[in-house]
């Protein structure tokens, strides 16, 4: 069916070429067909990640102000006072800016840091079950886009064909390296602060501190899954904390911060670079054995 609709499609732009306009470049009917396939799979995306991982958020949210009127309860029962006026100021104070912090404070209430931590595990859940989602949604999508490239090469419609692989590494990069927009800084498991009663935006949070090594190995210690998007072709990668890894099918290897990139080396192999900060959602890797473009995503 897809072949088909392409090949349709692929005729119809021949035969209708499109009207110049006086005021900008015409778009060929390529172009048009580009457009309007990605418009297509944009709304899937909307509606399929987009939308659900929103909804999932604000769940979550609701639930941290549940555990805070819990905690309240039980603290409040025990005699507690000053435990419950700091689990009731939290209320009030995410109440007010809905802005779920990055980080607890070392004189933060244990009670509340307790509530946090139970969110944060269910945030970073949701944070990588949408990065799975737009993994497999681009897959489809990309699938679409190479037979599209493919039968264009082959017809010898060269042109055509590399504005369509522009059109897949645009996608690849802003849909599988920086996953969706929502889960693109895993360190920030939250959304946005919301607006003041008078419409004024709360000020924006300090800059984040830069990285430690031992931050690193915390964020690069587990399973990654390597995506190569120009050949397609995958890989798992196991990290360890003592600097050394294991990849299926190449076998084992060494890691080391240098700059602000990973580098791997395996012996009599071209070294890869991960790029910092990491991303568990969609970290841009290099592979220096023919300039190839990879995508990480932390699997476990």
């Amino acid at each position: 069916m897809v072949s088909f609709l392409l090949a349709a499609g692929i005729g119809w732009a021949q035969e209708n070429p499109a009207p110049a306009s006086a005021s900008e470049p015409a778009q060929t009917e390529m172009q048009k067909w580009i457009a309007a396939t990605d418009a297509q799979w944009q709304a899937v995306l909307k509606r399929d990640v987009t939308d659900v991982h929103e909804a999932e958020v604000k769940k979550l949210m609701l639930q941290y102000l549940n555990l805070l009127n819990d905690a309240i309860g039980k603290v409040s029962q025990a005699g507690d006072l000053d435990g419950a006026i700091a689990l009731r100021n939290e209320q009030k104070r995410f109440g007010d800016t809905q802005h779920f912090p990055e980080e607890d404070q070392p004189d933060d209430p244990a009670a509340v840091k307790q509530a946090r931590a139970a969110i944060r595990v269910l945030l970073a859940k949701a944070n990588t079950e949408s990065a799975v989602r737009t993994k497999a949604l681009h897959a489809r999508y990309d699938q679409i886009l190479a037979q599209a490239q493919a039968q264009l090469t082959q017809r010898v419609r060269l042109d055509d064909a590399l504005l369509v692989k522009a059109k897949r590494d645009e996608v690849a990069a802003a849909w599988v390296t920086v996953a969706v927009a929502i889960a693109a800084d895993p360190n920030t498991l939250a959304p946005a602060p919301a607006q003041t009663a008078k419409g004024t935006a709360k000020p924006p949070s300090a800059p984040a501190k830069a990285a430690t090594k031992s931050d690193i190995i915390k964020v690069l210690v587990g399973k990654w899954h390597f995506h190569w998007t120009e050949t397609g072709f995958d890989a798992d990668f196991q990290f360890k904390a003592d600097g050394t890894f294991t990849w299926n099918p190449g076998g084992n290897g060494t890691w080391t911060v240098a700059d602000d990139k990973i580098v791997l080396e395996v012996s009599g192999q071209a070294a890869k670079t991960m790029q910092l900060p990491l991303d568990p959602a969609g970290t841009k890797v290099h592979d220096q054995r023919k300039n190839r473009n990879v995508v990480a995503v932390k699997t476990k």
